[in-house]
């Protein structure tokens, strides 16, 4: 089990999509934007050809672009992902991998309506090296 802290920041006006040289565009309250973020990765070693994963990723949003005018957790985020990698050969030359991941992600307040949005996405990949 892994586990990642962060902790990031946006400028004032990259935040608020405002170009550095107009100071007097920002809207009353801007400020620039902080979040944390968080992941915590868990791997199951079943074979040395077969090794099954699961992880949770996390971003708050500690501070909106323009203080008061959206919900404290308005883009915060949590994405649970599952998958594995399987290696049908492997040698001291060459080897294949095949990976497949399932993610599910939901977001605060991002739809049209202004409700919580969740979607979801696969990956499948090979990896051939030698």
């Amino acid at each position: 089990v892994t586990g990642v802290y962060q902790r990031a920041s946006d400028n004032v006006f990259l935040a608020n999509g405002v170009a550095a040289n107009n100071g007097g565009g920002l809207p009353i309250g801007a400020q620039g934007v902080r979040w944390d973020t968080g992941t915590i990765e868990a791997h199951y070693t079943y074979s040395p050809k077969l090794f099954f994963l699961t992880r949770y990723e996390l971003a708050r949003i500690t501070r909106q672009s323009v203080a008061g005018f959206a919900p404290s957790d308005l883009g915060d985020a949590d994405v649970i992902t599952v998958g594995y990698r399987y290696y049908p050969f492997m040698h001291s030359r060459a080897g294949l991998a095949w990976h497949q991941e399932f993610a599910t992600e939901l977001t605060k307040h991002t739809s049209d309506t202004g409700l919580d949005q969740r979607t979801s996405s696969y990956f499948m990949g090979f990896d051939f090296a030698f």
